[in-house]
């Protein structure tokens, strides 16, 4: 996690309160858990910060007040499940805030890297979005309310 990934989850802890999810919870460089409160942390693999192994395209929880996920959905290959599961995971009127890496970061496969979105692309996938821009220089966050249900027809870059 980078200086500005953490420093964005700060300025956003007050929509993370309560009962709070993290999805891609392994602790491989820094995690949400060292600014705010996490009940449960998934991640595909066993590890510092994973309270439950799943992917997160099997994941039916429900009833979070938030989510946070940070540097996670360019590593989902199913990223319509991300968004959805994501979504179903949190009350209505709870609150998403997720980052992920921008157009401007090379390939990482850890363990593989598939997609980047556009500003404008994660703008048109959550139309309730409080707040979509640049998080430091390689990354882009977005804070999003839970209001309707997210766009899914936004086709995203694929990573050569």
């Amino acid at each position: 996690m980078t200086p500005q990934v953490k420093e964005f989850i700060k300025n956003h802890k007050d929509k993370l309160q309560g009962n709070v999810l993290e999805v891609g919870s392994l602790n491989v460089n820094g995690s949400a858990r060292d600014v705010i409160n996490v009940s449960l942390g998934i991640d595909m693999r066993h590890g510092n910060g994973v309270d439950l192994v799943c992917n997160i395209s099997d994941f039916n929880q429900t009833g979070f007040d938030a989510c946070v996920s940070t540097e996670t959905l360019e590593h989902v290959e199913d990223w319509k499940s991300f968004v959805i599961n994501t979504w179903n995971a949190v009350k209505d009127g709870g609150y998403l805030v997720m980052t992920m890496a921008s157009m401007k970061k090379g390939r990482h496969a850890y363990p593989d890297d598939y997609w980047r979105f556009t500003i404008e692309q994660i703008r048109a996938i959550y139309p309730s979005a409080e707040w979509v821009g640049d998080v430091g220089r390689i990354s882009i966050g977005w804070v999003v309310k839970k209001e309707g249900f997210p766009n899914l027809d936004v086709i995203p870059y694929k990573v050569p």
